[in-house]
């Protein structure tokens, strides 16, 4: 079967690393899967290229309306019998691309958690009822689209993520994590405002007030010149740079995840993140906000400690309350988050659902 993965990048995002993971899977299938991006970033490039997996470059146009003409010729003269397109602007083109030329099945995909119902979102989501089928990778934002637009739940399907659990595995025996006094914390998301970075910071300061010896590493693109500038003004007011650094993204995240002793990500909303399921694959305890689907992957005090984002001390505490626990009981929540995250996030089951719908 011929099927077009189709998004706006190849950047290091979750939904792009879902997508082209699904591409991988699909192509393994003895599918003819290629994957279609307008914007030049090629963080993936490489495991598309180990894949033999093509990659399609729409040109920079000038207008972005072209994006649509592009993909419309393409399909056109290709013929892919499906189209599966990620994230938001990325799903509208396809719709569009649809309503002129329907001879093809088209999957959606939200890949965040919507947060509210006003005119833009009206506007894409009605353009959605020309999708095959509509797929959240979160069940609240299943829930979001029953409640606000529940005429289009026939097309809904909730797929959540999948994390390859033979690739992100945790350190090797011989250089297995010993707990030492210095508690080590990773996070790895894009610095903006939906990842509460300031905050953390907030919490991560009382932390080292109360005496706990920490380490915390961020890993993510800047979104917002804005935001930063005002995170780089509260490093420097708490006087946090022995203790926290904020860095650029990495394509070693596994090494990343297995040099951490925890991992924490104190956002206000998700949809179904991509780095927890990552980080519990390589055996890390999780400490994030009880918000979204997060209570789906981290049960507290099993594998993880969830807490209020909104809430600085609730940060705070929870952090200080890890901090605290005995080694035992940090090892047993380590194997926990690997136990679950090979119970709960298999690409055979990935594959398999996306595969019923597609009709292979």
């Amino acid at each position: 079967m011929k099927i077009l993965c189709f998004t706006d990048c190849l950047g290091p995002g979750g939904a792009q690393r879902q997508l082209v993971g699904l591409a991988a899977l699909l192509k393994k299938d003895n599918n003819e899967v290629a994957v279609m991006t307008y914007y030049d970033v090629p963080f993936y490039s490489p495991f598309l290229f180990q894949n033999s997996i093509p990659h399609i470059l729409i040109p920079n146009m000038r207008f972005k309306f072209m994006r649509i003409y592009a993909l419309l010729k393409y399909i056109y003269r290709e013929k892919p019998e499906v189209v599966i397109a990620y994230q938001t602007h990325s799903a509208i083109i396809a719709c569009l691309v649809k309503i002129l030329y329907p001879k093809f099945k088209l999957l959606v995909s939200e890949r965040n958690t919507t947060q509210k119902y006003g005119i833009k979102e009206r506007g894409y989501f009605s353009l959605y009822r020309w999708a095959d089928y509509i797929i959240p990778n979160s069940y609240s934002q299943e829930r979001f689209i029953g409640k606000n637009i529940p005429k289009l739940m026939s097309k809904v399907h909730t797929i959540t993520n999948f994390v390859d659990t033979n690739f992100y595995i945790s350190q090797p025996k011989d250089q297995r994590r010993d707990y030492g006094e210095t508690l080590k914390i990773v996070t790895i998301g894009r610095i903006t405002e939906q990842k509460n970075v300031l905050r953390y910071l907030e919490a991560l300061a009382k932390v080292r007030d109360e005496g706990i010896l920490i380490k915390a590493l961020w890993y993510g693109v800047r979104q917002g010149e804005e935001y930063y500038k005002l995170c780089i003004r509260e490093i420097d007011n708490l006087h946090l740079h022995d203790i926290f650094s904020l860095n650029q993204e990495t394509t070693d995240v596994l090494s990343v995840y297995q040099a951490a002793d925890i991992f924490c990500l104190p956002s206000i909303y998700e949809g179904f993140p991509n780095v927890v399921c990552e980080a519990m694959s390589c055996e890390l305890p999780i400490l994030c906000g009880d918000i979204c689907d997060n209570g789906t992957l981290v049960i507290s005090d099993y594998n993880g400690l969830l807490f209020n984002p909104f809430d600085v001390d609730d940060i705070f505490r929870t952090i200080v309350k890890y901090a605290r626990l005995s080694i035992e009981q940090k090892r047993q929540m380590a194997i926990n988050s690997r136990k679950r995250a090979i119970e709960k996030l298999s690409p055979e089951s990935f594959k398999i659902k996306y595969k019923t719908l597609i009709g292979y």
